[in-house]
């Protein structure tokens, strides 16, 4: 083989390793956020790809909904735990980005997706208060179901909050149940400081389904839309008038719902994974809590990349990748 034919054979290996890539990752359907948006379709697909639906009881009797992959040879199991709009089917690109040697459990915690709950205003005025024990239950769930392998626990937004809290709860109990780990992602240290998060969400990013249909699901041009400048207008209205109660009924239960004061109680590993841009959980507070985490890695992401729970689909390269490293770290000391 002349030099010409190397050179050529090289380019070729190269293109080939990158289109493969591009396949397993960028191209695949779990991270096409049209299908992502619809919990039903999603649902399906992961079903078609061997997900289980399980559930089981949590505190209050409320019934709890998930959907578990079981891996032969799986390690261990990573228990997901979504936002507090979100439904468990947003952790599909999880199915990409988690190790191929590990069990899913993605959950839908109590009100969200298809798990019993309360209503939406009662999940308002008692943010953070009963959320995590879904997460405790869900831990005990996996250990009657996969017994004897490690838990990681992974949450973004309130799901990063009600997964702390769970495992700060559990204290001396997280060895007995086999928990190893957490994934701290795009989180926050107090409730009351997330009340300005529904402007930031009505503002930028919700546009309500009725008004997207009447511009052919065109989300740009029905953002910009009159109509929907009004929807937004009386939502905001509405929530500014709800918002000074719900603020009180939060205050009062301020020494539950702020980690600030017990994060340093965590005896276990944590990845912390945060966007310099996230303008829903601020990095400046953000900081003041992750400084206070005993065990942690970080990977603090600088601005302009990424923004608030989105760093698995801007940066699916190195989310993996950063995500693997820690997990076989994680793992391997803890044997």
């Amino acid at each position: 083989m002349n030099v010409k034919q190397l050179i050529l054979l090289q380019i070729f290996l190269f293109f080939l390793t990158n289109c493969a890539q591009e396949e397993k990752l960028g191209s695949s359907w779990h991270f096409d956020t049209k299908i992502l948006r619809n919990p039903k379709i999603t649902k399906q697909k992961l079903l078609q790809e061997g997900f289980e639906e399980i559930s089981f009881k949590s505190t209050n009797n409320i019934n709890i909904i998930g959907l578990l992959l079981e891996r032969k040879d799986a390690k261990y199991t990573i228990i997901f735990s979504h936002g507090f709009c979100n439904h468990k089917e947003i952790f599909a690109p999880f199915v990409k980005l988690a190790p191929e040697y590990c069990n899913l459990l993605f959950l839908d915690l109590r009100s969200r997706g298809e798990s019993e709950g309360p209503s939406f205003l009662s999940r308002v005025f008692f943010y953070g208060k009963t959320d995590y024990q879904d997460v405790i239950n869900a831990i005990k769930f996996v250990n009657k179901k996969i017994p004897d392998k490690p838990i990681i626990v992974f949450g973004w937004c309130s799901g990063a909050f009600n997964s702390a809290t769970a495992l700060i709860h559990l204290e001396d109990d997280l060895g007995k149940l086999n928990v190893k780990g957490l994934v701290f992602d795009s989180g926050f240290g107090s409730v009351i400081e997330m009340s300005h998060v529904p402007t930031i969400y009505l503002e930028t990013r919700y546009v309500p389904g009725c008004i997207l249909k009447l511009y052919s699901n065109d989300k740009q041009r029905a953002k910009k839309s009159y109509l929907c400048a009004l929807y937004v207008f009386c939502l905001k209205n509405l929530f500014h008038m709800v918002l000074p109660l719900a603020k009180l009924s939060i205050r009062k239960r301020e020494p539950e719902t702020n980690l600030y004061d017990k994060i340093q109680n965590l005896e276990i590993p944590v990845l912390v994974i945060h966007a310099q841009d996230d303008n829903y959980a601020p990095w400046k507070k953000a900081q003041k809590l992750i400084e206070r985490i005993k065990q942690k890695d970080l990977w603090i992401i600088e601005s302009g990349r990424s923004q608030h729970s989105r760093n698995h689909l801007y940066l699916k390269e190195e989310y993996k990748q950063n995500m693997h490293k820690w997990l076989e770290k994680v793992i391997q000391e803890k044997k």
